[in-house]
């Protein structure tokens, strides 16, 4: 169900591996006012605030509702 929803909304996934703590990817966690991995973030299209921050227990309704947000 996951993978149908991100098909379906042209969603690309990245995935940032911070086990070297990268200095690229703390800025990017500073610049999200996070500490910490896991960070789970939606840039939509067509709003230009700052990116839908989700929960760090990820449920497929979090997801959806964030991407509801594009429409």
């Amino acid at each position: 169900a996951l993978n149908k929803t991100l098909t379906k909304n042209n969603v690309i996934k990245i995935k940032a591996d911070w086990t070297l703590q990268d200095k690229e990817i703390s800025a990017l966690l500073k610049s999200l006012d996070r500490s910490g991995v896991p960070v789970y973030a939606v840039y939509l299209p067509n709003r230009s605030e700052e990116p839908i921050i989700l929960s760090e227990i990820l449920t497929l309704n979090a997801i959806i509702e964030a991407l509801n947000l594009n429409e």
